[in-house]
């Protein structure tokens, strides 16, 4: 009569996610001499299906380990032992127990097998027990963890329109955005990392600096999105508008199955294709006369009457920007009596200055017909020189050479003889002969001017 090595099995128990059929390793060794099938050594199979998390899956080892195992009447009445343990991986230890996120069961459970004679009727049984216990289950556990994992991402920060000054920096805060992320938000807080706002300071070379936002671990799979945003976003000061985009980052974390959670690079949208925030500075242009570009008109020698003026051009060089009124670069304007004495000023009006850089321009009297009036013919020459003032502003400050007009009147000198100065000498009882002369003496009187 024979029997066979019936009732054994294992289960086998994975938590903290499914387990894939051949994935552990089990190996049955006979103690004291039992005997196994073929006089094997000893036996090893692995697990036969998959189970989810928490699920224990418990198979026969008859078919697997022992299988092929007979008993005969010479066994009758004895018991047999074996040893069954799981087989980690070959760095995994007892003092090391974990590897790829298993921690793997080092248990070694007692398997004993009693051989019955069923009361001399020609047949065999057994009597299977598993450390004692009669449901002859040899139970194994591991427990699957993945550990956190980390991330960062980096961004930029330009200036544009001008250089980046000394000592100017620029502030960005990092907060969560639950309201597009699929975890709780504590465990999206809890993920930042410690360091939330960066400060970012002028570059070595160049007017873009990047900056990053480091340590954000991850221990639960999900999607994680943040908000970064340049604190004073939008409004402009000195000249400088701070970029009011919001970057949204995007994380995609996964478990990888190999214990640990990973996360990708992360999506980042909103400013643009280079992850850059810009800020954009612009000098509000110059509107106005120059400081400096001031000119005057004297007339002397006469009196200012209100119906005399004088004409003034103003003539810009390749281009210059001229006062309104102004055709192709030239401009006249007629300088009447001053309200006071015998000096004008020359206003030609504002001028718009939207660029730095130099400019220059001329300034000549028309020569007029008034009477005894020497014209001024000399050209006044303008250089205005157009600066950024780093505040936001341009400035135009002017440099004239000779800006004094002056106007002389004189009379031109009378020669011949006075109006009705003439007198006459009549002889009377005679007659004028021809060879007759009387003689006459002018005398001048105070120094009055004298005939040569």
């Amino acid at each position: 009569a024979e029997g066979t090595a019936d009732g054994f099995r294992i289960g086998k128990t994975l938590t903290g996610r499914s387990m894939n059929a051949g994935e552990f390793g089990f190996i049955i060794e006979p103690q004291n001499g039992a005997p196994m099938p073929g006089g094997a050594a000893h036996a090893t199979t692995t697990n036969p299906f998959s189970a989810v998390s928490g699920q224990e899956l418990v198979w026969p080892a008859n078919g697997t380990l022992l299988a092929g195992l007979r008993f005969t009447q010479d066994d009758a009445g004895k018991t047999y032992e074996y040893t069954v343990r799981e087989v980690p991986p070959e760095d995994v230890t007892q003092e090391s127990p974990t590897k790829n996120g298993v921690t793997y069961d080092f248990a070694a459970h007692k398997v004993s097998i009693k051989v019955i004679d069923n009361n001399g009727d020609g047949t065999m049984s057994t009597e299977t027990t598993v450390d004692g216990s009669t449901d002859a289950i040899a139970h194994f556990t591991n427990e699957y963890a993945a550990a956190a994992g980390s991330q960062s991402f980096k961004l930029a920060k330009t200036v544009t329109g001008r250089d980046w000054k000394d000592g100017e920096s620029f502030t960005f805060d990092l907060t969560a955005n639950p309201d597009q992320s699929n975890v709780p938000e504590d465990v999206l807080t809890k993920a930042m990392p410690e360091r939330k706002s960066v400060t970012v300071g002028k570059p070595e070379n160049g007017n873009t600096a990047q900056f990053h936002f480091d340590d954000f671990t991850f221990s639960q799979a999900g999607t994680y999105v943040y908000n970064v945003r340049e604190r004073n976003a939008g409004p402009t000061t000195d000249g400088m508008t701070h970029d009011g985009r919001t970057a949204i980052a995007s994380f995609t974390v996964v478990d990888n199955g190999l214990g640990r959670y990973v996360a990708g690079k992360p999506l980042i949208t909103g400013i643009g294709e280079s992850n850059t925030f810009t800020n954009a500075y612009e000098a509000q242009s110059f509107d106005g006369v120059p400081d400096g570009m001031e000119f005057s008109k004297q007339l002397t020698g006469v009196e200012w009457t209100a119906d005399r003026e004088f004409e003034f051009t103003l003539t810009g060089k390749d281009g210059a920007p001229m006062p309104e009124g102004a055709k192709d670069g030239v401009l006249t304007k007629a300088v009447h009596k001053p309200a006071e004495g015998d000096t004008a000023d020359v206003i030609f009006g504002d001028i718009t200055y939207d660029k730095v850089g130099t400019y220059e321009y001329t300034v000549k009297e028309t020569k007029g017909d008034m009477p005894g009036v020497a014209y001024d013919g000399h050209t006044a020459k303008i250089t205005v020189t157009v600066t950024d003032n780093g505040r936001g502003n341009l400035q135009a400050e002017a440099k004239v050479s000779e800006s004094q007009f002056v106007n002389k009147y004189s009379a031109q000198p009378a020669t011949g003889v006075p109006t009705d100065f003439t007198l006459h000498k009549r002889v009377d009882g005679m007659a004028w002969n021809e060879n007759q002369q009387f003689e006459f003496t002018i005398q001048g009187q105070d120094g009055a001017p004298m005939p040569k």
